[in-house]
């Protein structure tokens, strides 16, 4: 990840894909069949094969950090602490 882009989403984002204008919520949607729950999310930036790309932050997992901590019990009240709404004035 190279960055947590704000002032974007993945249902007004969009890009080409296969000739056409196409959002990312609509990409995840017809390729993986997965539904974006929280259309005002931020995005990840990521590198992907060299080539920048937007990654809905719902669909991410968090890395190195081992299976047990990252479904115990306080792990979802430390993700709450740290999401943030995009559209919220800090």
């Amino acid at each position: 990840m190279t960055d947590v882009v704000f002032d974007q989403n993945p249902v007004d984002h969009s890009f080409e894909y296969q000739g056409d204008q196409i959002s990312i919520a609509t990409y995840f949607k017809r390729v993986y069949n997965k539904v974006i729950t929280n259309p005002k999310q931020p995005m990840f930036l990521v590198k992907v094969a060299g080539n920048e790309t937007m990654l809905p932050t719902e669909f991410c997992l968090l890395d190195s950090v081992p299976d047990y901590v990252r479904k115990g019990p306080k792990m979802r009240d430390a993700l709450a602490l740290t999401r943030i709404d995009p559209q919220e004035k800090i």
